[in-house]
């Protein structure tokens, strides 16, 4: 995907996608906070999903106006989208949404939404899938990593959002390791002396010996540091997960971890098959 800037005067015009969006160029300043979202809002056709999916769309998107940085995952429906866009107010976006070819169904369903400037976007499929009737049905979608870098006041943080291979065989978590794979390829190249945030699903539970074994590559190898555990939360043993690493010249430090109690129904019914994971970052120049 291509994105071009134009500077003209005290303004600033993003061309992304097709679109133009204006943004007044920000003052420089030392120090902010990012509250940083991912959520897997589970939007296929109702059909397979058994419940009302427009009208849970329709509920989630007004909760999404809260949050600085939103890494969306399942956001798979065309005519779905628009409502998750124009129902929260967010002013940039960008979706992962072609097919990689004929032979599937849906793009990757991975979908940014936020309050910053989006200087730059790069969508990379992964090389492999395993199951179409079966295992989850992953080949049906053409999933991969969703990379953006955003400004705001001044300072630029790269984002990373991901949906990883479902299922739970051994040809599964063999995809999912070449997918890890792919994702620290990327971010060696995209973003070796950026600050980083990784968000998405990665099917991957921390307490699993052999599916920690994958996720200590990113930390490991990565040099990141999962969020919550950051601040020793209660609950470190989501599928759905935010990662840091702090950059040569902006540091990021984790404030607040949350699961969001506030994206249900009026039942009280949650509107995903998934939790909201919040992320409260503080990023200072160094």
């Amino acid at each position: 995907m291509e994105t071009n800037i134009i500077l003209s005067g005290e303004h600033m015009f993003l061309i992304l996608m097709g679109g133009c969006i204006s943004a007044s160029t920000e003052t420089d300043v030392s120090l902010g906070v990012l509250d940083v979202l991912t959520y897997n809002i589970h939007a296929l056709p109702s059909a397979v999903t058994g419940d009302d999916t427009r009208g849970r769309v329709t509920e989630i998107a007004p909760l999404l106006k809260d949050f600085d940085c939103i890494g969306i995952q399942e956001d798979w429906i065309n005519e779905y989208h628009p409502i998750l866009v124009e129902g929260s107010g967010l002013p940039y976006v960008d979706r992962f949404d072609v097919p990689l070819d004929d032979e599937k169904v849906y793009g990757s369903g991975l979908s940014f939404l936020g309050k910053h400037v989006i200087r730059q976007s790069q969508h990379i499929y992964y090389d492999s899938c395993f199951g179409l009737l079966e295992n989850s049905s992953d080949c049906f979608a053409s999933k991969g990593v969703q990379f953006l870098e955003i400004e705001m006041n001044g300072a630029r943080v790269h984002l990373y959002n991901t949906h990883l291979e479902a299922g739970n065989g051994l040809e599964d978590q063999d995809v999912r390791a070449q997918q890890i794979e792919t994702i620290l390829q990327e971010i060696d190249s995209n973003s070796p002396d950026a600050p980083v945030i990784l968000m998405g699903d990665f099917n991957l539970e921390p307490d699993k010996e052999e599916e920690d074994l994958l996720l200590a590559r990113i930390r490991d190898e990565g040099g990141f540091q999962l969020t919550c555990t950051q601040v020793n939360c209660l609950e470190p043993n989501h599928i759905d997960q935010i990662y840091i690493r702090s950059g040569i010249d902006i540091e990021l430090e984790v404030l607040l971890w949350e699961r969001k109690e506030d994206f249900v129904d009026m039942q009280g019914i949650p509107l995903s098959d998934h939790p909201a994971i919040m992320t409260r970052i503080q990023w200072s120049k160094k």
